[in-house]
Protein backbone atom coordinates (compact mmCIF):
# COMPACT_ATOMS: atom_id res chain seq x y z
CA UNK A 1 0.00 0.00 0.00
CA UNK A 2 2.77 2.59 0.93
CA UNK A 3 3.69 1.70 -2.46
CA UNK A 4 0.81 3.52 -3.71
CA UNK A 5 0.56 6.27 -0.95
CA UNK A 6 3.91 7.27 -1.07
CA UNK A 7 6.50 5.69 -3.38
CA UNK A 8 9.81 8.26 -3.06
CA UNK A 9 9.06 7.24 0.69
CA UNK A 10 9.13 3.48 0.00
CA UNK A 11 12.24 3.67 -2.06
CA UNK A 12 13.54 5.54 0.50
CA UNK A 13 12.90 3.62 3.47
CA UNK A 14 12.28 0.28 2.09
CA UNK A 15 14.36 -0.20 -1.24
CA UNK A 16 17.66 2.09 -0.97
CA UNK A 17 21.26 0.77 0.41
CA UNK A 18 20.21 1.85 4.00
CA UNK A 19 16.73 0.71 3.48
CA UNK A 20 14.48 -2.15 5.59
CA UNK A 21 15.15 -5.17 3.09
CA UNK A 22 18.85 -4.34 2.84
CA UNK A 23 19.54 -4.02 6.75
CA UNK A 24 16.94 -7.02 7.30
CA UNK A 25 19.52 -9.06 5.12
CA UNK A 26 22.80 -8.12 6.83
CA UNK A 27 20.77 -7.83 10.09
CA UNK A 28 19.58 -11.93 9.73
CA UNK A 29 23.53 -12.86 9.60
CA UNK A 30 24.35 -11.60 13.20
CA UNK A 31 22.56 -14.97 15.26
CA UNK A 32 23.21 -16.43 12.19
CA UNK A 33 27.32 -16.45 13.55
CA UNK A 34 26.03 -17.08 16.98
CA UNK A 35 24.71 -19.80 16.21
CA UNK A 36 26.91 -21.08 13.86
CA UNK A 37 29.57 -20.50 16.75
CA UNK A 38 28.02 -21.91 20.09
CA UNK A 39 27.76 -24.98 17.60
CA UNK A 40 31.22 -24.60 16.73
CA UNK A 41 32.26 -24.18 20.17
CA UNK A 42 30.30 -27.04 21.60
CA UNK A 43 31.73 -30.01 18.51
CA UNK A 44 33.13 -32.22 20.36
CA UNK A 45 29.02 -32.81 21.47
CA UNK A 46 28.33 -33.15 17.95
CA UNK A 47 28.01 -36.88 16.14
CA UNK A 48 30.41 -36.62 13.64
CA UNK A 49 33.15 -34.31 13.94
CA UNK A 50 33.14 -32.43 10.04
CA UNK A 51 30.28 -31.00 11.61
CA UNK A 52 33.06 -28.85 13.23
CA UNK A 53 34.58 -28.02 10.30
CA UNK A 54 30.74 -27.47 8.80
CA UNK A 55 30.06 -24.86 11.35
CA UNK A 56 33.42 -22.89 11.46
CA UNK A 57 32.39 -22.48 7.09
CA UNK A 58 28.83 -21.40 8.41
CA UNK A 59 30.67 -18.83 10.43
CA UNK A 60 32.83 -16.77 8.14
CA UNK A 61 30.34 -17.63 5.35
CA UNK A 62 27.59 -15.72 7.57
CA UNK A 63 30.52 -13.03 8.41
CA UNK A 64 31.16 -12.49 4.90
CA UNK A 65 27.71 -12.44 3.41
CA UNK A 66 26.73 -9.86 6.06
CA UNK A 67 29.69 -7.60 5.96
CA UNK A 68 29.35 -7.44 1.57
CA UNK A 69 25.84 -6.63 2.34
CA UNK A 70 26.59 -3.19 3.93
CA UNK A 71 29.84 -2.91 2.52
CA UNK A 72 31.34 -3.59 5.46
CA UNK A 73 29.41 -0.63 7.64
CA UNK A 74 30.00 1.79 4.73
CA UNK A 75 26.60 1.89 4.21
CA UNK A 76 25.73 2.47 7.82
CA UNK A 77 29.28 4.37 9.17
CA UNK A 78 29.44 6.89 5.10
CA UNK A 79 32.92 6.34 5.09
CA UNK A 80 34.89 7.17 1.47
CA UNK A 81 36.09 3.99 -0.46
CA UNK A 82 39.45 3.09 -1.25
CA UNK A 83 40.63 4.94 -4.11
CA UNK A 84 42.08 1.31 -5.09
CA UNK A 85 38.75 -0.57 -4.84
CA UNK A 86 36.68 2.65 -6.18
CA UNK A 87 38.39 1.82 -9.70
CA UNK A 88 37.73 -1.87 -9.56
CA UNK A 89 33.89 -1.94 -8.06
CA UNK A 90 31.26 -1.36 -10.52
CA UNK A 91 29.68 0.13 -7.75
CA UNK A 92 32.21 2.40 -5.94
CA UNK A 93 31.36 0.24 -3.09
CA UNK A 94 33.68 -1.19 -0.09
CA UNK A 95 33.22 -4.57 -0.89
CA UNK A 96 34.09 -7.60 -3.24
CA UNK A 97 31.40 -8.96 -5.07
CA UNK A 98 31.02 -6.34 -7.12
CA UNK A 99 34.47 -5.76 -8.47
CA UNK A 100 35.17 -6.52 -12.08
CA UNK A 101 35.81 -10.41 -12.80
CA UNK A 102 35.24 -11.18 -9.29
CA UNK A 103 31.60 -10.91 -9.16
CA UNK A 104 30.38 -13.68 -11.40
CA UNK A 105 31.72 -15.85 -8.25
CA UNK A 106 31.80 -13.51 -5.38
CA UNK A 107 27.98 -13.06 -5.88
CA UNK A 108 26.72 -15.06 -8.71
CA UNK A 109 27.79 -18.67 -7.42
CA UNK A 110 27.33 -17.55 -3.71
CA UNK A 111 23.55 -17.02 -4.59
CA UNK A 112 22.96 -19.62 -6.73
CA UNK A 113 24.43 -22.02 -4.30
CA UNK A 114 21.93 -20.93 -1.15
CA UNK A 115 18.85 -20.97 -3.94
CA UNK A 116 20.07 -24.80 -4.46
CA UNK A 117 20.13 -25.16 -0.71
CA UNK A 118 16.98 -23.63 -0.51
CA UNK A 119 15.51 -26.19 -3.25
CA UNK A 120 16.60 -29.39 -0.99
CA UNK A 121 14.95 -27.19 1.91
CA UNK A 122 11.70 -28.22 0.40
CA UNK A 123 12.61 -31.18 -1.51
CA UNK A 124 14.89 -33.20 1.45
CA UNK A 125 12.25 -33.22 4.30
CA UNK A 126 9.37 -34.20 1.81
CA UNK A 127 11.46 -36.79 0.06
CA UNK A 128 12.52 -38.35 4.10
CA UNK A 129 8.98 -38.43 5.51
CA UNK A 130 8.27 -40.37 1.91
CA UNK A 131 10.98 -42.74 2.24
CA UNK A 132 10.22 -43.19 6.49
CA UNK A 133 13.99 -41.88 7.25
CA UNK A 134 14.44 -39.98 10.75
CA UNK A 135 18.01 -39.41 11.22
CA UNK A 136 18.86 -39.31 14.73
CA UNK A 137 20.47 -35.57 15.83
CA UNK A 138 22.40 -37.79 18.32
CA UNK A 139 24.12 -40.17 15.92
CA UNK A 140 23.62 -39.09 12.55
CA UNK A 141 25.45 -35.94 10.40
CA UNK A 142 23.13 -36.14 7.77
CA UNK A 143 20.27 -34.91 11.03
CA UNK A 144 22.72 -31.44 11.30
CA UNK A 145 23.69 -31.09 7.82
CA UNK A 146 20.32 -31.32 5.51
CA UNK A 147 17.97 -28.34 6.35
CA UNK A 148 14.65 -29.14 8.10
CA UNK A 149 11.08 -28.53 7.49
CA UNK A 150 12.06 -25.54 10.00
CA UNK A 151 13.29 -23.48 6.36
CA UNK A 152 10.53 -24.91 4.34
CA UNK A 153 7.85 -21.81 4.85
CA UNK A 154 10.95 -19.32 4.02
CA UNK A 155 12.45 -20.96 1.10
CA UNK A 156 8.85 -21.89 -0.29
CA UNK A 157 8.08 -18.20 -0.45
CA UNK A 158 11.45 -17.06 -1.63
CA UNK A 159 10.37 -18.92 -4.65
CA UNK A 160 6.64 -18.11 -4.65
CA UNK A 161 7.80 -14.13 -4.69
CA UNK A 162 9.26 -14.28 -8.12
CA UNK A 163 6.79 -16.32 -10.28
CA UNK A 164 4.84 -12.89 -11.05
CA UNK A 165 7.63 -11.36 -12.10
CA UNK A 166 9.05 -14.18 -14.06
CA UNK A 167 5.44 -14.63 -15.30
CA UNK A 168 5.34 -10.74 -16.54
CA UNK A 169 8.66 -11.41 -18.16
CA UNK A 170 7.45 -13.81 -20.41
CA UNK A 171 5.31 -11.16 -21.90
CA UNK A 172 7.64 -8.97 -21.74
CA UNK A 173 6.09 -6.55 -19.42
CA UNK A 174 7.31 -5.09 -15.70
CA UNK A 175 6.15 -5.72 -12.57
CA UNK A 176 3.50 -3.27 -11.59
CA UNK A 177 4.73 -1.18 -8.31
CA UNK A 178 2.25 -2.94 -6.11
CA UNK A 179 4.49 -5.47 -6.57
CA UNK A 180 8.16 -3.50 -6.57
CA UNK A 181 9.02 -4.91 -2.41
CA UNK A 182 9.00 -8.89 -4.55
CA UNK A 183 10.75 -7.95 -7.69
CA UNK A 184 14.44 -7.65 -8.36
CA UNK A 185 17.38 -9.80 -5.95
CA UNK A 186 16.94 -7.16 -3.04
CA UNK A 187 14.46 -9.85 -1.40
CA UNK A 188 15.41 -12.79 -2.53
CA UNK A 189 18.94 -11.77 -0.81
CA UNK A 190 16.91 -10.38 2.32
CA UNK A 191 14.95 -14.41 2.37
CA UNK A 192 18.09 -16.21 1.91
CA UNK A 193 19.97 -14.44 4.93
CA UNK A 194 16.82 -15.47 6.86
CA UNK A 195 16.73 -19.11 5.26
CA UNK A 196 20.70 -19.30 6.68
CA UNK A 197 19.46 -17.78 10.23
CA UNK A 198 16.88 -20.61 10.28
CA UNK A 199 19.01 -23.33 9.55
CA UNK A 200 21.59 -22.65 11.69
CA UNK A 201 19.29 -21.90 14.40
Amino acid sequence: MITIIDPDGYIYWVKTETGLIQNLTAMWMLPAVIFAFMSFRLRKWLPDARLGSWMLLMVFGSIYLGGEEISWGQHWLGFSTPDWLQIVNEQGETNLHNIHNVEWIADNVARALLTIASAIAIAAPLWMQKKGIDPDPKTSFHAWFWPTRDCMTVAITMFALRIPEKFLELFGRESPMIMDVASGGEMKECLLSLFIMIYLA
